[in-house]
């Protein structure tokens, strides 16, 4: 479009200037009630596409469920559309099967194809076992956690008097109402429960009681099965009435249980079950255990349902809980972890820091400038774009936070403006009649339209590729990506649809003056430019060691995938020594949690221990994570206050292995990788002890080195061993005595592990009624000989005679990456270089020879993130260039012209290093999403720059005239990031290395533009053309 037509439409806008400021007026306050919608969060969701695959297998030792569950599911699963990997984990109780998809895989289709496939194995497992899919929930769900308390048991100083029957009445509390009524909330995935004692009704056997009656354990369950349950028979019409038929159970109380006959004696007399077992109120076997400030609770989990908004869904979540609590006179509920203060806090920064960036704008255009009226003109574009940007995120279901909100400079939003209002400011010739003045504006803004809009094109369009960003890093960045082209075109609207008319109407003839500040800082540039231009070769030359230093720097400094955000509170994993109990490890920690209390940092301290009910977490019993909650006022000391806890922790706990983690981040490491550590190495290959035999080695040589922070086997994903009772059987005997080696192990199973048998209704819950040997034989390995094994003739006779026993220490877990056995170590670096660190650790592993054949080695976790990421921006980068270099050729159709725009990124990106380098900040994702930004925003300065110098022809004159709009466009960008790059608060670091390598980068090309640039056109265009 040529100038003329380009006057034409502006004429045009500001003669319908009353109907666009309506319509303006109509998008603010739509924008204002959209403001209002957008969902909050403290940061992006970047979990992977995930499906959770959990089978409980109850008293299966470890090895059988990887051969007879885990491996069947795995084979079935195989081939899946989308399927980009599968892990699992087999252990004491538990099969898991994790598969991760890709991410344009729609969740709710994959979870379809999963189930329908799971549907197929049932005659591939042992009877009994159901695979179920885990709720559908991020590495962000979870939200809230809470514990239950009796206030008739709760001693003053919160701990709890009323021992385990307290602790079996808050699970079941919690199991069936509490539980229940959170789960109907929208927004909530599942509750998740552990701790407490989950009840059941026991029917303890004993042996010698067994044994005399010529009983067996399998024949009194195939008596008794199902009592307490009612069973239909349909209806019948009788007189006119319908009539429902069904078998009454009439089980009223335990005596009636304890009266059932199960056998006729050789008197013709029955048998009562009470002569053969003992009645009581117990519990089940536990997996997992929770205390709280040293004292055993029982503890429940919110998870977020994956795309809902969390800030929503935890006001609901807390009404529910208040309402439970005015209800309830005896049972309460208190909230132990909250992620409603990390929202508060993250969105508290991002709000401060954009205010700020507001205020720090407007003050510099209105210092440049020299007038306050034209400064709040321009300043106008801020609250359209910000209502905009509002209207957009709700429609397109982008949340608010840290990171899509990161890179959202209000300075780069007005430079549009700025260079559009200052060129009318600078240029008008006002006259009495306002059709010339209608006139002049609209004259101005054709001239100076084209360059603005390439400027910001090009900057749009360097965003555009980060968009094709796949995997974490596409999710991290793609929300920030699409709000600032969004906010970038709602300026360039502003500015051309906008300005105009309110140039139009608000600048007069008094308003064309310079500022004094702006006359003095032009005075210095005129001298610094003179004696530029007479130094030309040395500048070039300087500038040149500039640039080769800043490549060296960028070659030593550390990296790392992404910033850690301070979430003000610490989680420790805890982990005992292999084949610890649960109780024991119940103590340990609730001995830590005694003691952490003691810091006068500290608000509280709870633990979960082992698994939980829904088990997304398949931990061990030895196993635990340990929740550091500390106090509002040292909240943003958490890094600080951690080391020093955790230092507490391993003097109070030796032999334990420890790290430290932060709520999200844990849970976010976990279900990306499988592992909770920063960097993670995987030993593959077949043998358990091999597997064990390596992953040691190489963790004595990590052990060596003076930049690990701590290295132990992985939490999860590591080959462990515990203690075993091994019932050997004598196979000889077994036929001997006319019985088989099925029914010895049935035998055995159902008399140690229990079966359930039917369901006791006294009460609105039902209560698992259990069938198994007396604790006191169940505890005593020495009695297990004791445990009846059927006869073919209808008797009985004890184990001990068919079989032996032994103890010994063997496999409890087993992870799997797509059917590959693996044993894995946690690493925490003291710094991020990690690309050296690993480089060094495999020379070192190479030369002593550690792996056999057969076996080998990968790396996980950040590190592979950080590659990833780094591989596809690499990749994107060249595209970017040459998308900018069409655009100038479509500008400036001469290769000297656009290789002079261009200098103006290399020396960006030279600046934006050394600020990082200076400022401590390892290259990051972030960081190199920086330089991209910078890429656009550089080039804007002095696409203008020479367009005016084409138009004005003299070079000083022409840097004169830009001067202004240049300092203005820098200074407003660079302080619209100022805020993020040197504030403080919780979740200051995570905008920080965006926001300091866009300063960098900003400082350094306006001066590249303002000097560089000049002496370049002087020697490669001024000459040409002359």
């Amino acid at each position: 479009m040529n100038d003329k037509k380009l006057e034409i439409f502006f004429r045009k806008i500001i003669e319908l200037r009353w109907f666009i400021c309506v319509l303006f007026g109509l998008m603010m306050l739509f924008g204002f009630h959209s403001l209002n919608q957008v969902k909050i969060d403290a940061i992006p969701d970047i979990t992977n596409k995930q499906v959770v695959v959990n089978t409980k297998t109850f008293g299966m030792d470890p090895t059988r469920i990887e051969k007879s569950v885990t491996y069947p599911i795995e084979a079935e699963l195989y081939g899946i559309p989308g399927l980009l990997d599968m892990r699992s984990i087999s252990k004491f109780g538990l099969s898991q099967i994790v598969l991760i998809f890709r991410d344009d895989v729609d969740i709710y289709f994959a979870r379809t194809q999963v189930m329908q496939r799971l549907s197929m194995v049932g005659n591939q497992i042992p009877q009994g076992l159901t695979p179920t899919i885990a709720p559908l929930t991020t590495g962000i769900g979870e939200i809230l956690i809470y514990r239950l308390y009796n206030k008739a048991t709760e001693n003053s100083d919160g701990t709890n008097a009323g021992g385990i029957d307290n602790l079996m009445e808050l699970r079941t509390i919690q199991q069936f109402q509490v539980a229940r009524e959170l789960k109907r909330i929208v927004g909530v995935a599942e509750v998740d429960t552990i701790g407490g004692y989950e009840r059941e009704l026991h029917l303890n056997a004993s042996p010698h009681n067994i044994l005399k009656y010529g009983m067996t354990t399998e024949k009194l369950i195939w008596q008794i099965q199902t009592v307490g349950e009612n069973f239909g028979g349909g209806y019948i019409e009788q007189d006119g009435k319908q009539k429902i038929v069904r078998t009454f159970a009439n089980i009223q109380n335990y005596q009636n249980i304890m009266d059932l006959p199960i056998k006729i004696d050789y008197t013709g007399n029955t048998l009562p079950l009470k002569d053969i077992v003992e009645i009581r109120q117990d519990y089940s076997q536990r997996l997992g255990a929770a205390t709280n400030m040293g004292k055993e609770t029982v503890i429940g989990t919110v998870m977020l349902q994956s795309g809902e908004n969390a800030k929503e869904v935890l006001t609901k979540v807390k009404h529910e809980i208040a309402k439970f609590n005015q209800r309830s006179s005896k049972v309460q509920i208190e909230i132990l972890y909250d992620r409603q203060f990390l929202i508060d806090q993250n969105i508290k920064t991002v709000m401060k820091n954009l205010a700020e960036g507001i205020l720090l704008v407007i003050g510099v255009l209105c210092l440049v400038l020299g007038n306050v009226k034209i400064g709040l003109i321009i300043a106008a574009t801020l609250p359209f774009c910000i209502f905009i940007l509002a209207a957009c995120m709700n429609l397109f279901g982008i949340s608010a936070n840290l990171m899509s909100l990161g890179a959202l400079d209000f300075g780069l939003l007005v430079d549009s403006s700025v260079v559009l209002v200052e060129f009318i400011l600078a240029n008008l010739l006002l006259s009495k009649n306002t059709e010339d003045k209608a006139n002049s504006v609209a004259k101005l803004s054709a001239q100076v339209v084209k360059p603005i809009f390439f400027g910001i094109l090009i900057i749009i369009l360097v965003y555009i590729p980060i968009l094709m960003l796949s995997g974490i890093e596409g999710k991290t960045f793609k929300p920030m990506a699409i709000n600032v082209i969004i906010a970038l075109i709602a300026s360039i609207v502003i500015a051309f649809l906008l300005m105009p008319i309110l140039s139009y109407f608000f600048i007069s003839e008094k308003d064309h003056k310079e500022s004094r500040f702006f006359g003095w800082i032009k005075k210095r540039y005129e001298q610094v430019f003179d004696l530029a231009l007479r130094n030309g070769k040395r500048v070039i030359f300087c500038c040149g060691i500039f640039f080769a230093f800043s490549v060296f720097l960028f070659s030593v400094m550390s990296s790392d995938f992404l910033p850690d955000l301070n979430e003000g509170d610490v989680v420790f994993e805890v982990i005992t020594e292999n084949g610890t109990s649960l109780s024991k490890a119940k103590g340990i920690l609730q001995n830590l949690e005694l003691e952490i209390s003691k810091e006068k940092e500290v608000e509280r301290s709870f633990s979960r221990i082992g698994a939980s009910e829904v088990g997304l977490d398949p931990m061990m019993p030895n196993a635990a994570d340990l929740f550091v909650i500390l106090k509002k006022e040292y909240k943003g000391d958490a890094r600080k206050i951690s080391d020093k806890i955790q230092n507490k922790i391993k003097a109070l706990c030796e032999g334990c292995d420890i790290s430290q983690s932060q709520p999200i981040k844990m849970r976010f490491n976990e279900m990306l990788e499988g592992s909770r550590a920063d960097l993670s190495l995987r030993v593959f290959g077949e043998d358990f002890n091999v597997l064990i035999d390596v992953a040691k080695k190489i963790e004595d040589i990590l052990e060596t080195k003076s930049d690990i922070k701590e290295v132990s086997n992985d939490l999860i994903n590591s080959i462990r061993k515990s203690y075993f009772i091994n019932i050997i059987p004598n196979y000889d005997a077994i036929v001997k005595n006319q019985s088989s080696i099925a029914d010895v192990g049935k035998d055995v199973e159902d008399a140690m592990a229990g079966i359930k048998i039917g369901n006791f209704y006294a009460t609105e819950f039902p209560i698992p009624i259990v069938l198994h040997l007396s604790e006191k034989d169940r505890n005593d390995p020495s009695l297990i000989g004791n445990i009846a094994i059927g006869l073919g003739d209808g008797g009985s006779f004890p184990l001990s005679k068919v079989s032996n026993m032994q103890e010994s220490e063997d496999i409890s877990v087993i992870p799997r990456l797509f059917g590959k056995r693996y044993s894995s170590l946690s690493i925490y670096l003291k710094h991020t270089n990690y690309s050296d660190f690993i480089t060094k650790i495999e020379s070192e592993i190479k030369k002593n020879n550690i792996i056999p054949n057969g076996y080998y080695i990968e790396w996980g976790g950040r590190f592979e993130n950080f590659n990833s990421a780094k591989k596809q921006i690499f990749t994107l980068i060249p595209i970017i260039l040459a998308i900018i270099f069409l655009i100038l050729w479509k500008m400036f159709s001469r290769f000297k012209e656009i290789l002079i725009v261009l200098s103006s990124v290399l020396f960006a990106l030279s600046g934006a290093i050394l600020l990082l380098f200076i400022c401590k900040i390892p290259i990051t994702v972030s960081v190199y999403i920086g330089f991209i930004t910078l890429i656009g925003i550089s080039l804007l300065n002095s696409i203008i720059l020479i367009n005016t110098f084409n138009k004005v022809d003299d070079l000083k004159s022409a840097c004169l005239l830009r001067l202004r709009p240049i300092l203005m466009t820098a200074i407003v960008a660079s302080l619209g990031f100022l805020p993020m790059a040197f504030g403080f608060g919780i979740g200051a670091e995570v905008q920080q290395p965006i926001a300091i390598t866009v300063i960098g980068g900003i400082i350094s090309s306006t001066i590249t533009t303002l000097i560089l640039s000049p002496i370049l056109i002087k020697k490669f265009i001024a000459e040409m053309q002359e």
